[in-house]
Formats: structure tokens, sequence, C-alpha cells
């Protein structure tokens, strides 16, 4: 479920929707939670009242309720709020509005403050529960492989004839692969010295020291043949920067992270890939950490 839709569902079930950097939107308690389907359901947007105040971080049950229903861990979805709420604020603060699906927009005046305007009501049941999502994601791939399989059986046939000839073919391939991987991890500190790159873990001390005009320069990295950079993430705000690669590092993985002039901050997994292969790679980076867009360099 996509993330837009679930502050309005917190909202209708919870009363009370608190949006750091943002402000507080409520319901009255006594007003009642109609079915979409009844046409009394749009006169609950103009109970929805919105106050601009200072809030510091967002509900613990809001970001429970984000993890339950996209199935991500909490570190990413309180990643991925803080990433759409910096999204709306950027818009606010260029003139433009920040729709919230089922509640409404909000409008910043001349003064700075925020106006709020009801919007339409979500064209779904609000009890529409996780559960009933992930049944229904069931159902469809359940309908997609019995399609796919009824057209594709001729297919299958012959793909698994040829995969008789490529098992030989992949053996010789990948120990020739393993062989290039190998010297190309013992130059890894020399070229990393050579593009200004460093291997070990980034930290917020050691950024200012990385300064770099992006306008002079190449992309990150392309001094070394089937290697590449996949920028994860590119973000202006530092603070954010340092805390994505704190919670990823946390969780294992080899992420590391590229500052231009302390302005603009990248975050990057350091691959070896055939050029070919860089497609499927993004494909699966995108996916494992919720990245809205994923660029090779």
């Amino acid at each position: 479920m996509k993330l837009s839709v679930l502050f309005a569902k917190y909202l209708y079930q919870h009363k009370q929707l608190s949006l750091p950097g943002i402000g507080v939107f409520q319901v009255d308690k006594s007003v009642s939670i109609p079915d979409t389907s009844d046409k009394s359901s749009t006169e609950l947007l103009p109970n929805i009242k919105f106050t601009h105040q200072p809030v510091s971080k967002p509900d613990d049950g809001f970001i429970e309720f984000i993890r339950t229903h996209t199935g991500k861990i909490k570190p990413l979805a309180e990643s991925d709020l803080e990433s759409y709420l910096e999204e709306g604020k950027n818009m606010l603060n260029t003139g433009k509005p920040f729709h919230l699906e089922g509640i409404g927009s909000l409008h910043k005046t001349r003064s700075g403050v925020y106006e709020f305007k009801p919007g339409e009501p979500l064209l779904e049941r609000f009890e529409h529960s996780a559960e009933k999502d992930n049944d229904q994601f069931r159902r469809n791939k359940t309908a997609y492989e019995n399609r796919y399989n009824t057209s594709s059986n001729n297919t299958l046939r012959k793909l698994l004839i040829a995969a008789g000839v490529l098992i030989g073919v992949a053996a010789v391939v990948w120990g020739g692969y393993s062989l290039y991987t190998k010297k190309a991890s013992d130059k890894n500190v020399i070229e990393s010295e050579a593009v200004g790159m460093p291997n070990d873990t980034v930290n917020s001390d050691s950024l200012s020291n990385k300064i770099t005009d992006p306008t002079n320069l190449q992309p990150l990295v392309n001094a070394r043949e089937g290697k590449y950079y996949f920028v994860i993430e590119t973000t202006d705000n530092k603070g954010r920067a340092m805390k994505r690669f704190n919670q990823l590092k946390s969780l294992g993985t080899n992420i590391q992270i590229k500052t231009s002039d302390s302005i603009l901050f990248k975050l990057f997994f350091d691959i070896p890939a055939q050029t070919k292969d860089t497609i499927r790679i993004k494909d699966s980076l995108r996916l494992r950490y919720g990245s809205k867009r994923i660029i090779v360099e």
C-alpha cells in the first residue's frame, strides 16, 4: 500500500495525526467515520481540523501503522515518512500545495503559515486492513501465474533444453569472473584513493575532508571496468543523510556516503557488475531499500 494513503487511514481510525515540521490534523471524537460507499462519507472532510504547530517527532503508533501496512522494518518506515514529509515541505516552500490523499491540501501563506483546505475522501473502505491487502495480493499473484503458465508452456520447454547447454558455459564464465573479482578486490584500496573515495565507514566528522565541486568532476566513479556505484539516495539534508547512513550501517550493509561542498550527499553501494546486469541490480536495490530512483555512476 502506498504511503500517501496511510495518512488518511490512520487519521480516520485514530482521529489525530501529528506530522513533524507540518502540524497536527484532528477529527472530533464525536464524529462517526462512515463507509466511503455511503453518500454521507463526504461529510467527514469538513470535520478535519488542522493546526500549524511544532511537532518534534511522529507518533510511535503511526510508525507502527506504516510498518504493519508496508511490511518494512521500523528504521525504513521512519526513513520513508521523513522523506515524504521533506518533499512536502519543499513543495510548500516553492509555493506549491502539499496534497494529502483522503485529507486535503496544505498551502503556505506569505507570512509562512500553513493553511488547510479539505479534499476528497479515500475511495476505499476504511476498515480495509493489511490482512485484506495481503489476500488481494495473493489472489492477483495466483491469477497472474495461471495466465503465465498457460501461455508459456512451449517457451518453458525450449528454455529447459537450452539450460543444459548454458550450465556448462556458465561454469566456465563463473571461473573467469571469480578470478577477475579477486584481482579487482586486491586493487580496491589503490583505486579508491585515486577517485577520492575511502573504503572505511564515513562519519559526519570526516565528511568535511571530502569536499569537491560536483560541477567540475566526473561521475562518482567509473575508473574501473566492471565496477559501478549504485546511488540509492541523494539529498541536501546532512542530518537526514547521516541518519539513513547509520540506519543502513546498523543493518550490516556496506553502504557508503559522499558529499560535494557539504551541500549534496549521496548514499551508494560499490558493486562489481557487468553492464548488462546494472538494470537488474538497480531493481533489486530499489525494492530492497524503498528508493524511488537508483542512479548508476
